[in-house]
């Protein structure tokens, strides 16, 4: 269930509480075909909910139970039989049928592969229990391979139901928000002049902070200031009384003397 229909979802539950709360007031509504249909919508997605939680565990622990028997399948019987054949049976009849390579194969090219090898080995199982492999060996890769293509069938029910659920939750809020449209005009005029009753309802059927930026107003670009550095103030150095100047100091002393102009 994404975001925004939970958004939407508990919307609707706050329309049933608050009309359940109120019956005092809107009592009339609980008899309409409106709050029927708002009440159905929300059963209904409790269960499309339920479903579709559910599936989508099941399709989790399936999907690792069919990655662990390729990776069985793969490494556990093709791989060992490839390898042998790469070097014992290189040149003879159905050689590259044995060879190929099914590290990046999955799924029903990965079946496919295991039974088109266990056809080809049939001819060379003497040799192959010759070199001490299980006199099962092409049994074994036929049944890894049929466990996997079992995986593989065990998820389309699965999947089916889980896409099946979302359309019922999609159908669902529609068939609520339409029930809350057909409801809100009675509502507002049977809470008409009551403040606290006329903002609980907003509240109720509102939905509330849907992703994304409010409506009608421009995306926040925050201001990045560039700070000022004033370099410090230049300052001559001063002698202190009873200090020895410093060569570089008379100098510079000397030299200003000079310039300065003699009075006449």
């Amino acid at each position: 269930m994404q975001q925004f229909q939970q958004l939407e979802f508990d919307s609707l539950t706050r329309v049933q509480e608050f009309l359940g709360a109120h019956t005092d007031v809107v009592g009339i509504l609980s008899t309409s075909d409106a709050r029927k249909q708002l009440d159905g919508a929300v059963t209904q997605l409790h269960d499309a909910i339920t479903i579709q939680l559910t599936r989508d565990r099941e399709s989790r622990a399936a999907t690792a139970l069919r990655v662990q028997q390729e990776d069985d399948l793969r490494q556990g019987h093709m791989r060992p039989i490839a390898e042998f054949a790469r070097e014992k049976l290189k040149g003879a009849p159905d050689f590259t049928a044995l060879t190929p390579s099914a590290t990046r194969l999955k799924g029903a090219r990965l079946v496919q592969a295991a039974r088109a090898m266990a056809a080809a080995a049939q001819a060379h199982l003497d040799g192959l229990t010759a070199a001490h492999f299980p006199a099962d060996v092409i049994t074994q890769l036929a049944t890894s391979a049929n466990a996997v293509q079992s995986s593989l069938d065990a998820r389309v029910p699965i999947d089916r139901q889980a896409s099946e659920a979302t359309k019922n939750i999609k159908a669902a809020i529609a068939a609520g928000r339409s029930a809350v449209r057909l409801i809100s005009p009675i509502v507002k005029r049977a809470v008409r002049g009551n403040t606290a009753l006329e903002e609980s309802w907003r509240g109720a059927r509102r939905v509330k902070a849907k992703p994304g930026p409010v409506s009608g107003t421009a995306p926040f670009t925050p201001t990045v200031t560039t700070p000022v550095v004033t370099p410090p103030a230049a300052t001559t150095p001063s002698l202190v009384v009873g200090q020895i100047p410093s060569a570089t100091t008379t100098h510079t002393a000397a030299a200003t003397a000079q310039e300065v102009p003699r009075a006449a």
